[in-house]
C-alpha cells in the first residue's frame, strides 16, 4: 500500500468542547484532549484566559491553616462581608476576621477567637449577625458584630445556652415569687383568683435574639382572699430582657392542682445589677392569648464540640463530633449512647443555633461512618460520609434523615459545591453529581484528572463555583511556594471543559464578593495564595481581558524596566520589589543560547534565576496555553469515510497554527519596552505519542531571534499564519527536536499541541494544522 501525503487540520472558529474521559486514542479528532489556558466563555476560536484580579491581600502571624468567607448583617440594613482566616501560632489557634466595611469601603481586621491548641478540624459558619467557630473536640464560640462604625465583636466561649436560670418563692434566685403585700382586700379589680399558680423566667438579648434555657417551675398558692403577685427578677449578665412565664389558676386546693402550659406574661427589662421588682398585670382570660412556651424539655448548656457544620433554613448541623456532652443530669440515658459519628442539630422551633437538646441527634446505622461535609441543595441537605451518603431534610418540628447510595463518599474535605439544584463532589473515582432528591451522575469529564494525575492528592481537592464566569473550579493546590497548583474549569455557558496551570493559590472556596459595578454581593470563587513571605493576596477570576498581563492580572506587562539580579538577568518585573511570590516562569529568549527556551523556574526568591545564563529574558508568571488535539492515529483518512487505522505509521513533518491578536493585547515586545533587545511572542509545537503525557517531539520555532533578524515561519505575527518544522535545531544547546533527522516525527499514533508562554498576550488560536504521511504497512522506520 502506498504512502499518503495527507493533512490533519482543526478548526476552532467554532464551538470546542474538551474531555478527559477517555484516553487519547479513543477520542475523535474534533475533540480536544487539553485545553489549558484558555477562555471557556470566549466563542469563536480558543482566546487567552483573563488570569485573576486581585481584591484584598492580608498579613497573618503564624501559618494559614483555612479561609472560611462569611457575609454578617449589620444594624437593618447593612451587612458586612470578608472571610475569616484560621491561623496556627505557636500553640495556638487563632480566629481572624477579615471584613469589607460598606459604609467606609474599607477592608479592617477584627480577632475573633483562639484556643489553645493546634491541627485541630475547624469550621466556620455565618448567619444573620452571628459568626459561629468550631474546632473539633473544642467548645465552639460565638461571635456577634456591632451594628455600625469600626468592626468590633462580642465573643460569647463557650458558645451556648449555660446553666438554666432558677424560679422560687424565697431566697437569692433568679426569680422569686411572692404574694404582694398590696393585694388583700377582696376586690374585684384583683388581677388573680384564689388558687395556684406557676411562674418561670426566660432571659434574652434583645441585640442578638439569644435565649437562656427556661427555669423551673415556681409555684405560689393565693389565699382564698384576692391577692396580686409580685416578683423580682436578677440581673443577667449579656442579657438585657426577662421574658416571665406563668400559667393559669389551677385551682384552689392541691387534689385538683394539675400541670399547664406556660404563657408569656410579661417582657422585662433586667437590671443592670441587683434585682427590681414587678407586679403581674395579665388576668387569665387574656394571658390565654398571649404566646406559648413550646421549647423541647432541657436544652444542653454548651454546644457540641463538632469540626463539621452547615446551616439548613437557620437549624444548625454539627457533625464530627468529638468530646463528651454536656448533657443536664436531669436527661434520661440516651439509646443509642452518644458516640462517635453522631449528627446534632438545633432548635427546629426557632432560628436559635445554640439551642440543642440532647434528643436532637442522630447516630449512624455503621459506627464511625460519620458525615465528613454538607451542602445545602434545593431545600434539603445533602450530607457526605466516607462510602455513602445521606439525605437529610426538616418536616416541621422534626427532622429526617436517610442513608443512599452506599459506595459513594465525599474523598475531599471541601472538594464538593452546589450549583442549581445539583451538588458536585470528589468521590474516590472521580466526580459525580447529586440532585435534590438523591439521584447520581457521573461527570466524566474530569476523571482521567481525578483518579489519574491528581490521585495520590485526591483528599486535598477543592472546590469552588463562580457565578459571573459561570465556571465551577476544581483545584489541586499547591504545595508551598512551588506554582504546583492545578484547575479544571468546567464553564456551564458552552459546556466547555479547560484547565489552569502553574497556579500559585493554597485555598478555593466559595463565597460573596461586592461587585462595585452594580453595588451587590456575587456569588464568586476566592482563591488564596502568598503573596510574599509574609503576606497573602485574594483573587477572584477575571470577567474580561481588559487587563490581561499574566496570570495574577495588574494591569498589561512587557519586559518592562530592566533589573541587574546576579549577572545581568532580564526579567519583566523587578525581582526584588514586585513580582508574583510562588509563581512559574518560562525562559522566552537566551541570546548566548545557553538556556533552553521554555525553561521553567520558580520565583520564591530571587536566588531561583541564579541558574539562568546571564541576560536570558524570562516571562513572570503568565498564563500558560496549550491545545492537545486528539491522536492523529484516529483522525479519518482522506480516502476513506470513517476510516480509522492505528496499524499504520505516522510521519509528521511540520504544523501550522493560524492566531490573530485581541484588541487588549501589546504584540510583539520591543526595545523600547525595558528589553535590551526586541522579541516577537512564539509558539512551541509538540508531539505526543498515544496516551503518553512525554513528548516524543518538539519544536521551538527560530521565530524568537530580535525582530531584525530574518522572518522565520513559527512566530505569532500579525499576519495570522505561522508555521513550524519538526527536525530542526533550534539552538546550538538543544538536540535536533525530531528523533529522525530532517523528516520529523514518526510513530503509528501520534498527539499534536500547540503551546504559548508568553507574557500579557491576549490571542485568539483559530485553526492549527498538522501536514505528514501516512506510510505504507511495512515501513516501520525511513
Amino acid at each position: 500500500m502506498a504512502d499518503i501525503q495527507t493533512e490533519w487540520t482543526w478548526n476552532f472558529s467554532g464551538r470546542v468542547s474538551s474531555s478527559k474521559a477517555a484516553f487519547r486514542p479513543a477520542l475523535p479528532k474534533e475533540t480536544a484532549w487539553d485545553l489549558i489556558g484558555f477562555d471557556g466563555n470566549s466563542p469563536g476560536g480558543l482566546r487567552t484566559h483573563p488570569g485573576f484580579t486581585k481584591v484584598d491581600d492580608f498579613t497573618p502571624t503564624g501559618t494559614v491553616v483555612n479561609v472560611f468567607p462569611v457575609t454578617v448583617l449589620r444594624g437593618s440594613t447593612g451587612y458586612t462581608y470578608g472571610y475569616v482566616y484560621v491561623r496556627e501560632y505557636t500553640t495556638s489557634t487563632y480566629y481572624t476576621l477579615r471584613a469589607f466595611r460598606t459604609d467606609t469601603s474599607v477592608f479592617e481586621t477584627v480577632e475573633l477567637h483562639n484556643i489553645a491548641a493546634t491541627g485541630l478540624e475547624v469550621d466556620v459558619q455565618a448567619i444573620g449577625r452571628f459568626i459561629y467557630l468550631f474546632a473539633r473536640g473544642q467548645s465552639p464560640a460565638m461571635c456577634f458584630l456591632s451594628d455600625s462604625g469600626a468592626i468590633n465583636s462580642t465573643l460569647i466561649s463557650p458558645a451556648g445556652q449555660g446553666t438554666a436560670p432558677s424560679a422560687a418563692t424565697t431566697g437569692s434566685t433568679d426569680l422569686v415569687v411572692s404574694i404582694s403585700s398590696s393585694g388583700t382586700s377582696e376586690t374585684s379589680t384583683r388581677i388573680l383568683t384564689a388558687g395556684y399558680y406557676g411562674f418561670a423566667i426566660q432571659y434574652m438579648a434583645t441585640a442578638t435574639g439569644r435565649k437562656s434555657q427556661i427555669s423551673n417551675t415556681a409555684t405560689i398558692l393565693l389565699t382564698s382572699s384576692f391577692n396580686e403577685v409580685g416578683y423580682t427578677v436578677a440581673a443577667k449578665s449579656g442579657y438585657d430582657k426577662a421574658l416571665i412565664y406563668r400559667t393559669v389558676n389551677q385551682g384552689k386546693s392541691s387534689s385538683t392542682y394539675s400541670g399547664a402550659p406556660m404563657h408569656l406574661e410579661a417582657i422585662q427589662t433586667v437590671p443592670a445589677s441587683s434585682t427590681s421588682s414587678f407586679t403581674v398585670t395579665n388576668k387569665d382570660r387574656s394571658l390565654v392569648y398571649k404566646d406559648v412556651y413550646v421549647d423541647r424539655g432541657t436544652l444542653e448548656t454548651t454546644m457540641p464540640k463538632g469540626g463539621v457544620a452547615q446551616f439548613l433554613d437557620g437549624t444548625l448541623f454539627i457533625s464530627r463530633i468529638s468530646g463528651a456532652p454536656t448533657i443536664p443530669s436531669e436527661t434520661t440515658p440516651l439509646a443509642p449512647p452518644s458516640g462517635l459519628g453522631e449528627l446534632r442539630w438545633s432548635s427546629l422551633l426557632e432560628t436559635l443555633p445554640e439551642n440543642f437538646n440532647p434528643f436532637s441527634r442522630w447516630v449512624p446505622q455503621t459506627p464511625g461512618n460519620e458525615i465528613l461535609g454538607m451542602r445545602k441543595v434545593g431545600s434539603f441537605m445533602i450530607g457526605f460520609g466516607q462510602d455513602r451518603i445521606y439525605h437529610i431534610r426538616r418536616q416541621g418540628a422534626y427532622c429526617r434523615i436517610e442513608e443512599m447510595h452506599p459506595g459513594y463518599g465525599l474523598a475531599a474535605r471541601h472538594g464538593m459545591e452546589s450549583v442549581g439544584n445539583l451538588i458536585y463532589f470528589v468521590s474516590n473515582r472521580g466526580l459525580k453529581a447529586i440532585s435534590s432528591e438523591g439521584q447520581v451522575d457521573d461527570v466524566s469529564g474530569l476523571n482521567q484528572i481525578l483518579n489519574d494525575q491528581w490521585l495520590s492528592a485526591v483528599s486535598t481537592v477543592q472546590m469552588a463555583y463562580d457565578a459571573p464566569t459561570m465556571c465551577l473550579y476544581t483545584m489541586k493546590p499547591t504545595t508551598g511556594v512551588t506554582a504546583s497548583g492545578h484547575a479544571a474549569c468546567m464553564w456551564f455557558s458552552t459546556s466547555c471543559m479547560t484547565e489552569l496551570y502553574d497556579l500559585p493559590f493554597t485555598f478555593l472556596r466559595g463565597g460573596s464578593w461586592l461587585n462595585t459595578t452594580t453595588n451587590t454581593l456575587e456569588r464568586r470563587g476566592l482563591f488564596f495564595c502568598q503573596t510574599s513571605a509574609t503576606t497573602w493576596g485574594v483573587y477572584v477570576p477575571s470577567k474580561t481581558q481588559a487587563l490581561l498581563a499574566n496570570l495574577l492580572g495588574g494591569g498589561v506587562v512587557n519586559l518592562g524596566t530592566v533589573s541587574t539580579v546576579t549577572g545581568n538577568k532580564q526579567i519583566n518585573r523587578d525581582i526584588n520589589t514586585d513580582y508574583p511570590y510562588g509563581c512559574a516562569g518560562y525562559v522566552v529568549a537566551s541570546p548566548s543560547g545557553s538556556t533552553d527556551v521554555g525553561t521553567r523556574i520558580l520565583l520564591s526568591s530571587q536566588t531561583s534565576l541564579n541558574t539562568l545564563a546571564n541576560n536570558d529574558v524570562i516571562s513572570i508568571a503568565p498564563v500558560y496555553m496549550q491545545w492537545t488535539g486528539a491522536n492523529i492515529g484516529s483522525s479519518q483518512d482522506p480516502s476513506m469515510d470513517g476510516y480509522k487505522e492505528f496499524f499504520r505509521t505516522k510521519q509528521v513533518s511540520s504544523c501550522s497554527s493560524y492566531v490573530e491578536y485581541n484588541s487588549s493585547s501589546t504584540g510583539p515586545i520591543t526595545a523600547a519596552q525595558g528589553s535590551a533587545t526586541a522579541y516577537n511572542p512564539f509558539w512551541m509545537a509538540q508531539l505526543f505519542r498515544g496516551a503518553n503525557n512525554l513528548t516524543t517531539g518538539d519544536t521551538i520555532p527560530v521565530d524568537n531571534q530580535p525582530l531584525a533578524g530574518p522572518a522565520f515561519p513559527g512566530v505569532i505575527s500579525s499576519s495570522g499564519v505561522s508555521v513550524a518544522c519538526f527536525g530542526l535545531t533550534v539552538d546550538p544547546e538543544r538536540v535536533p527536536s525530531a528523533p529522525f533527522g530532517k523528516h520529523g516525527v514518526v510513530y503509528s499514533s501520534l498527539s499534536p499541541s500547540w503551546t504559548c508562554f508568553w507574557p500579557g498576550v491576549d490571542i485568539t488560536l483559530l485553526a492549527f494544522s498538522v501536514k505528514g504521511k501516512i506510510l505504507d504497512t511495512e515501513k516501520r522506520f525511513l
